[in-house]
């Protein structure tokens, strides 16, 4: 049986025996068990405040995807995705996107050619399931804009308790974006562009400390290759998709 990749059903919406949606926000592995953070959603896809659970197994899982379908069926269904979209990124507009409900980065490349990259910021004064739909449709308008074929987009770390980064995400893939989308963890990337990647050791610091280290580090790779200021975001976006240029040459 091919090996189940539980971190990739994060950021998808699926139907419990209850006939309840819910979109899985976050996973982790804990006392031996795979478990799932989720927020549940109503029938028109709009997420219900404050109504969070966990599952502890697949049971809701399986049951979502292949109800009355035997086993061999239920083992494909968990074999790994198709990468067949990255060959030939070179030749496509492919988009890279650094999500969040205050600042969303991105940066949209066609080969080593930046087409474009900016920061978008909702208007002051909106709720944040408003900064959600707002971020989202932008996005759209945006990859829709510029042809995009392709997008990357920053997975927030399985640690990251942040409800509304997950559910950005998962609006963004499940709902305005009909292109390939591929979510990155922010490890690969930032490893591969030489950031720190831990605090030093004996020495007491900002809980934030690594954070800012790494956004400052991006900054400054940024700022550098495109030879003038890049802001927070759009670095982040920049670098990230700068690394997932590569991954073409990883799948040969």
């Amino acid at each position: 049986m091919a090996r189940i990749d539980y971190a990739s059903f994060v950021g998808q919406t699926f139907t419990n025996n209850r006939k309840q949606n819910y979109l899985i926000i976050a996973y982790r592995y804990e006392d031996r068990k795979h478990r799932f953070d989720v927020q549940f959603v109503d029938k028109n896809g709009v997420f219900q405040k404050n109504k969070l659970g966990e599952l502890k197994i697949l049971k809701d899982l399986k049951m979502s995807q292949v109800i009355n379908e035997d086993k061999s069926k239920l083992c494909k269904y968990f074999e790994p995705k198709d990468k067949s979209h990255l060959k030939g990124m070179k030749d496509k507009i492919v988009m890279g996107i650094d999500g969040s409900t205050n600042c969303t980065g991105y940066t949209i490349r066609h080969g080593c050619r930046v087409l474009k990259h900016d920061q978008i910021q909702p208007p002051k004064g909106l709720e944040t399931d408003q900064k959600i739909d707002y971020m989202a449709k932008e996005v759209a308008k945006i990859a829709e804009q510029y042809k995009v074929e392709l997008a990357f987009y920053e997975e927030p770390d399985n640690e990251n308790r942040n409800v509304p980064l997950w559910e950005l995400q998962g609006v963004v893939r499940n709902k305005v974006l009909t292109i390939p989308f591929e979510r990155i963890p922010p490890s690969p990337w930032k490893s591969a562009s030489g950031f720190t990647m831990s605090k030093p050791r004996g020495v007491k610091l900002p809980d934030n400390w690594l954070r800012d280290k790494q956004k400052e580090e991006s900054k400054e790779r940024a700022t550098r290759l495109m030879g003038y200021p890049m802001r927070e975001d759009e670095s982040d976006a920049f670098n990230m998709l700068d690394y997932c240029m590569t991954l073409e040459k990883k799948e040969d």
